[in-house]
């Protein structure tokens, strides 16, 4: 895949590929900073760009050491990008790929910070939609931060088309019903 450019940012390498978008390693041009930068790709580009203003509103108003932070958003021609704090540490995914599971310590350490940035989340009146282990990062650190609210919701907004990831989704959301702060607890429980 080729890069893009981006008035005030390096484009480095492409680090992840989603349904709908795709993230980029950049690097802040004046401070040197790395980030991670989120555009949509393929055709549906310019439909998802309503979506994609709807995760950086979602982002904005959601502030938590345990999600990722929305640092600003770049329209950059017909591509609209989220600047992102890059979290270096990769996906719990990843690590679970490496390693068969984490010790109950180490699911503590990563569940309970999750379970606060949850808490958060729902507090602000939205619902995350797709807790996986894929959009668990983790920070240079070691910390572990919640990830991908693009399919986030509105509590009193109904069922879509997006179900989350296999493994991880609600019976109930799995039966056609609307994601729920249960539906993102039961999912947690799934990760851990």
């Amino acid at each position: 895949m080729t890069g893009f450019e981006l008035a005030g940012y390096d484009v480095v390498e492409l680090i992840g590929v989603g349904g709908a978008a795709e993230v980029w390693l950049g690097r802040e041009t004046s401070s040197g900073h790395e980030v991670a930068l989120k555009r949509l790709r393929g055709p549906d580009a310019m439909a998802g760009r309503d979506r994609l203003r709807r995760e950086a509103a979602v982002l904005a108003g959601v502030t938590h050491p345990h999600v990722v932070r929305l640092r600003t958003v770049v329209n950059a021609g017909v591509d609209m990008v989220l600047v992102l704090d890059y979290a270096p540490g990769g996906s719990l995914a990843m690590l679970l790929a490496a390693r068969p599971a984490l010790q109950p310590g180490e699911v503590v350490t990563v569940g309970v910070p999750l379970a606060q940035a949850l808490a958060a989340v729902h507090a602000a009146g939205l619902v995350h939609g797709d807790v996986s282990d894929g959009n668990v990062l983790f920070d240079a650190q070691g910390r572990p931060l919640l990830s991908d609210l693009g399919v986030s919701r509105l509590m009193a907004e109904g069922p879509t088309e997006s179900m989350g990831t296999h493994g991880f989704v609600a019976p109930e959301v799995l039966a056609g019903e609307a994601p729920s702060p249960a539906s993102d607890v039961y999912g947690l429980g799934a990760v851990c």
